[in-house]
């Protein structure tokens, strides 16, 4: 720009060197196209030092711009890697999780067949208590869930007498005590006479005693032996007391059970038992 206006003056120096050849009107003319390059030289000036202002600035902003985007791509990278590290945590966590849970699937496997053996021991140990506890009562006279037999008189029992027993029995030998008790009272009241009361009455004492109620099961069993006396369950009812007596803790009323027993009938089944018993009481 300082070039130009330069080049200028210089060229109006000349023409006022010549001013003895050249008119006053073309000197006019000629001043006033100097001024008008002048004038577009200023112009053009003031738009190169706006221009490179503008340019200026927004290389400035370029590069504000420039390092807000570094710094956005830095903390990205960083937030990358910290959720690359939460994964992998992650991950080991999981892997750690399905190892835990894998062993405790075999264990339970291992556990669960562990408690089918104990289960089959026990349904094993079941069966062969209660085929112990059948022979027990054969040898004890104590007889199965069967009709009555005929009276002394030789007279059939009535069928609904027979019906009622058996029902109160079969309630017994599917563990329903309190509904058998029940049952077989109902058959004392309604049959009092009848030739297997002190059955039935002894099953009265056996559902106590199935309970663990050892207490009322001694004074049932006094019933059969006060009220019953020629009976068949005599024996049977004083092993029974002894027994009681003996899981009461009460080993001295036990003894003198039993020894009672074996001494008023020393040849029956009860007494061989007794005796054994007896040998156990310390």
């Amino acid at each position: 720009m300082k070039a130009v206006k330069a080049l200028a003056v210089f060229a109006f120096s000349g023409l006022v060197f010549i001013h003895g050849c050249v008119s006053s009107d073309e000197m006019s003319v000629l001043r006033n196209r100097i001024e008008g390059l002048e004038q577009q030289l200023a112009s053009q000036d003031a738009q190169l030092s706006s221009t490179a202002s503008e340019l200026k600035s927004k290389l400035g902003q370029r590069t504000q711009a420039d390092e807000k985007i570094r710094s956005q791509s830095a903390e990205l990278y960083a937030t990358i890697d910290q959720i690359r590290e939460d994964l992998s945590s992650l991950r080991g966590r999981v892997e750690e999780a399905e190892y835990l849970l894998k062993n405790q699937q075999n264990n339970q496997q291992q556990a669960g067949g562990e408690q089918v053996q104990q289960l089959e021991k026990i349904a094993e140990t079941a069966g062969r208590n209660e085929g112990r506890i059948r022979r027990i009562e054969q040898y004890l006279n104590i007889e199965a869930s069967a009709k009555p037999a005929a009276d002394a008189a030789g007279k059939p029992h009535d069928e609904s007498e027979d019906a009622a027993y058996n029902a109160a029995k079969e309630a017994f030998e599917r563990g329903e005590f309190p509904q058998a008790r029940e049952k077989f009272e109902g058959f004392l009241k309604k049959y009092p006479k009848s030739p297997i009361a002190d059955n039935a009455q002894f099953w009265i004492g056996e559902t106590y005693y199935r309970e663990k109620w050892y207490e009322k099961a001694i004074l049932e069993y006094q019933k059969v032996i006060e009220s019953y006396p020629k009976g068949n369950k005599v024996q049977s009812s004083l092993l029974k007391q002894g027994l009681s007596f003996q899981n009461l803790g009460d080993k001295a009323s036990a003894r003198l059970i039993l020894s009672e027993l074996m001494k008023k009938y020393p040849q029956s089944s009860e007494a061989k038992i007794a005796s054994q018993k007896l040998k156990e009481i310390k």
